[in-house]
Formats: structure tokens, C-alpha cells, sequence
């Protein structure tokens, strides 16, 4: 059960067998939804990623990488711009690489850290009855 790994409760949303569960929210947090979109998201005929709110299906190796590039830029911070760099847009919060920038790193640590304890576990038992998705609301 992902609540071994996750403290979490259930969106009450059940369909057939399957459970929904929220394991993560980020708010304006620019940098973490455009590396979302630059690396998990469908792309267009011009190879540009598709940023249009839909849900997007994350792999556990993206998952890794995101974490990876976390580790890498709170290491340090000058490796920010090119790892996890920011987005301008209408709803989406400040372009600055400040404090909230790093905490937003923090918190996503602490997300995707247990997500990934969970999948791989579901892997190792060869359960493979899991998905994770990545979606916007803007």
C-alpha cells in the first residue's frame, strides 16, 4: 500500500479497482513544471512540448532524474539556470533563483523521494499496477 510509504489519504476517487492518491502539489513552483514539461510531456509536429494541462505519465527513471538535478542544484546553486531553470508566465510565480526557488526544490525532494521508495518496491514484487502522473492547473 503507497500509505506505507507515503502518508497520504485517498482523493475518495475510486474507478473500477483503481485508487487515485495526491502525493505531491506544488504551488508556482515554474522551474519544477517546466522540467516536467521539457522532459516527461507528449511533443508537436516541431518537436516542442505540449503545455496544454493534460496529465503526463512519469516513469520512474524520470522521476530519478528529476531528483537527481534537485540533489545537484541544493548542492549547488550555480548549476540552477541549467538544470532547473525557471518559466515566465502568467500564473506562473517569480522567475528568481532565491529563497522560494530552493524551497520549492526542498519540497519536491521530500515529494518524489517516497514516490520512488514506492514504485520501486512495486517493481521488485512485480507489481506493476501503478502510475504516476504529472498535471498542471493554470
Amino acid at each position: 500500500d503507497i500509505t506505507d510509504f507515503i502518508s497520504i489519504q485517498p482523493d475518495n476517487m475510486a474507478i473500477s479497482r483503481r485508487t487515485n492518491y495526491k502525493v505531491g502539489y506544488w504551488r508556482k513552483a515554474n522551474h519544477i513544471h517546466n522540467w516536467f514539461i521539457q522532459n516527461c510531456a507528449d511533443r508537436d509536429e516541431w518537436d516542442n512540448a505540449i503545455d496544454d494541462c493534460t496529465p503526463i505519465e512519469i516513469t520512474v527513471d524520470k522521476l530519478e532524474e528529476l531528483l537527481d538535478a534537485c540533489k545537484k542544484v541544493l548542492a549547488d546553486h550555480s548549476l540552477a539556470k541549467l538544470l532547473l531553470p525557471t518559466q515566465a508566465g502568467f500564473f506562473f510565480g517569480s522567475t528568481e533563483y532565491n529563497e522560494d526557488y530552493f524551497k520549492d526544490i526542498e519540497d519536491t525532494i521530500k515529494i518524489i523521494e517516497p514516490v520512488i521508495k514506492f514504485a520501486k518496491h512495486k517493481l521488485e514484487n512485480h507489481e506493476y499496477d501503478w502510475e504516476v502522473y504529472y498535471q498542471a492547473s493554470w
